[in-house]
């Protein structure tokens, strides 16, 4: 009797210290978050949920102005009070090419460096 309560008790244990480890399950992505600005440059290596957007991975790890747009999505208007200027803004790139949708129009489903560079744009500003 003894035995089997030990045996039992072992499991409990077993399965309940299975249940209390983190989820760090085939949904968490390893994503780099690189901001660079005025020849300065923050890096931060984390894990997000799968289809979490770009948007809110940057809310999480810089200070943002933006204007949501019904439709539109996310507008960077600056990135720790860095703002845009008639010249310069905040461009999106994923993995070192220019992003052809916003950040909050982006779901990240594999690893990725997302990175926002203050910038001329190619198509020159205003």
């Amino acid at each position: 009797m003894k035995k089997e309560l030990l045996i039992v008790f072992a499991l409990v244990l077993s399965i309940t210290g299975c249940i209390n480890q983190p989820n760090i399950g085939s949904n968490q992505i390893p994503v780099k978050l690189v901001v660079n600005y005025s020849g300065y440059s923050q890096s931060f290596d984390t894990t997000v949920l799968e289809n979490t957007s770009a948007f809110d991975l940057l809310k999480k790890f810089v200070l943002l102005d933006y204007k949501e747009s019904p439709g539109l999505g996310a507008f960077i208007n600056g990135i720790n009070n860095v703002s845009n200027t008639n010249t310069d803004y905040w461009m999106f790139y994923i993995d070192g090419n220019q992003s052809g949708v916003g950040v909050s129009s982006y779901f990240i489903n594999k690893s990725v460096t997302i990175e926002m560079k203050y910038e001329k744009p190619s198509w020159g500003g205003s």
